[in-house]
């Protein structure tokens, strides 16, 4: 019997590098898309209308938070429901999740029209519109996360994948079709609204039929469901304000043009965050539902995940030329722009690192219902906004705080995952 189990975990923890494949894949087929948007929004905005552009975007994610957040914990108890076989909770959680996330994903999309006025002004943005498509967009960020933590929580991948994939696609063709239109910043913000309502649909339709045939069991501990989503919404919030919040800081501290180029140096930044992500994605499940080879998942989603970054961060290094006369058009690229946007290439991988391998200790955490975390990650979110508040007369003086406050608060994550007793393989 002891051999049967042994055998069925390590089939389990092996499931993660073809899961982990799965959704590596998608995010870097998705990433190729999503670059491709940003490349052609760079050379057809030009740096201040990027700027514009990526900050709102940089907003939505640090907004998007409980949406993100929600997703984590439906992936969580619907792994849960699968291992038991209890097919009618897997059903009354889909549909009472879509209820609750239309609800507060239109209260989202009222609180930005009600502000749109402030936060344009905050941004230097001369026009309150592409606030409000930031509101409908955020609508639709609150809605996918239903059907998306269904199919991870089956951990179904390749039909997530796909989904997510086609997603990033359709955003490309809508960015590319509205800004020939002529419809600019709004054109490209629009496209993110018209991808997601059409990817929420495929991803929502199967489910629905799936489940509406199930006998739905309404014998759900909510509250158990609702206090779990606390912890997972500060930890999210925490983990994307430390990864975005420089973005829009910056717009508002520098000018327009100074902006723009960092924004320009922050799409490749931020590319190191994804694929640990996805590993860190195919792992969640894996460790909620079957908890007796944890500690071996984490080490193999490190392990993995630091491979993919050193080599990010070597092609940083040694191509940063090559990498920005790809993004931008010959016009933008003057002595100043090449003199700016070099260093920060070369030093944004690096930066970011750290809290690409922090998100994978956050989501081990999550999945066996540790919280010590949260004091460390909550407090280092505040320590860097204020660094960052205080200490940016440069451009790379803000990178230097990314990465300072990155280090940092990955060497206490990892010294408390390693060091905690409940974490000790049963």
């Amino acid at each position: 019997m002891q051999s049967i189990i042994y055998i069925t975990m390590l089939k389990e923890s092996d499931g993660l590098v073809g899961h982990g494949s799965i959704l590596l894949t998608a995010t870097v087929i998705t990433g190729i898309a999503n670059y491709f948007f940003h490349f052609y929004m760079i050379r057809a905005l030009g740096p201040e209308d990027y700027g514009i552009l990526f900050s709102l975007l940089a907003i939505l994610m640090v907004v998007g938070v409980p949406a993100g957040s929600i997703q984590t914990v439906i992936t969580k108890y619907i792994s849960s429901f699968k291992a038991k076989g209890q097919n009618g909770k897997i059903a009354f959680l889909f549909f009472h999740s879509i209820k609750k996330l239309l609800f507060f994903g239109s209260l989202g999309l009222g609180i930005f029209v009600l502000l749109s006025g402030q936060l344009s002004a905050f941004l230097k943005i001369p026009s309150q519109t592409p606030v409000v498509i930031i509101g409908f967009v955020l609508l639709v960020f609150f809605l996918c996360p239903a059907a998306f933590g269904t199919l991870q929580g089956l951990q179904r991948f390749t039909f997530l994948g796909l989904s997510i994939i086609l997603g990033a696609i359709l955003r490309v063709a809508f960015g590319i079709f509205l800004i020939h239109l002529g419809f600019k910043v709004n054109g490209a913000l629009a496209a993110s609204f018209f991808a997601g309502v059409i990817v929420f649909l495929v991803a929502f339709l199967p489910l629905f039929l799936l489940f509406k045939r199930e006998q739905i069991d309404n014998n759900v501990e909510t509250g158990k469901i609702y206090k779990f989503f606390i912890p997972t919404l500060l930890a999210l919030a925490s983990f994307n304000l430390l990864t975005y919040i420089d973005v829009p800081l910056v717009k508002h501290f520098f000018s327009p043009l100074k902006a723009g180029y960092y924004s320009t140096a922050a799409i490749v930044g931020k590319a190191f965050l994804f694929p640990p992500m996805a590993l860190a994605g195919a792992m969640f499940p894996k460790v909620s539902g079957y908890s007796d080879k944890s500690r071996f998942l984490l080490n193999k989603t490190l392990l993995f995940s630091l491979l993919l970054l050193i080599f990010g961060i070597l092609i940083c290094l040694f191509f940063p030329k090559f990498i920005l006369i790809v993004l931008m058009k010959e016009k933008d690229l003057t002595p100043l722009t090449f003199s700016t946007i070099i260093p920060l290439l070369r030093l944004f991988g690096v930066a970011m690192s750290p809290f690409a391998l922090t998100s994978i200790l956050i989501y081990y955490n999550l999945a066996r219902h540790e919280t010590k975390f949260l004091y460390f990650l909550i407090g280092g979110a505040c320590l860097q906004i204020i660094l960052l508040s205080i200490f940016h007369t440069s451009l790379l003086q803000v990178v230097f705080i990314l990465g300072f406050s990155g280090f940092i608060i990955f060497a206490f994550l990892l010294f408390l995952t390693y060091k905690a007793k409940a974490f000790d393989i049963r």
